[in-house]
């Protein structure tokens, strides 16, 4: 190809300067977006953990009814886990989850609570928190129809 003397050429592309412009408008749209982003990854992993955790305490009631015989559930806060006595099924929770007892009025010397659900629905009751850096969710075991909720 070749060029005249009046002819133009126009190059395509973009400048290094509006590259550079564009990377600091994406850098600081990142810095906004993923601790965000963090935060509700983490609020979805504490009520997944809500979940899970409820529903194997309602399975635990259930089996009580259904095989009538009493079913313990062993709640571990040092190991983050729940722990169905009879069948050793087991939910552990996520590393970023960790479980609290807010209405323990006994002293225990270690971590573990026992919630034991009776042949006839009923429970020994009880609550526990299941909390993140910022969030928690409690759950709980009402003692007279051995409900579950989560709050």
């Amino acid at each position: 190809m070749t060029f005249s003397a009046g002819s133009r050429h126009t190059a395509r592309g973009f400048t290094l300067l509006e590259l550079l412009i564009v990377m600091v408008i994406a850098v600081a749209i990142a810095t906004v977006a993923v601790p965000q982003f963090s935060r509700s990854i983490d609020s979805v992993r504490l009520h997944q953990a809500a979940r899970e955790s409820a529903a194997l305490l309602r399975l635990s009631r259930n089996s009580a009814i259904a095989f009538s015989r009493p079913v313990a559930v062993e709640i571990d806060a040092g190991e983050r886990q729940l722990i169905v006595a009879a069948t050793g099924r087991s939910y552990l929770l996520p590393p970023q989850v960790s479980i609290s007892f807010p209405d323990d009025s006994y002293s225990y010397p270690d971590d573990r609570r026992t919630i034991l659900f009776h042949v006839d629905g009923t429970s020994s009751g009880g609550r526990l928190s299941l909390d993140t850096e910022k969030r928690s969710q409690h759950i709980t075991v009402d003692w007279l129809t051995g409900r579950v909720s989560i709050e």
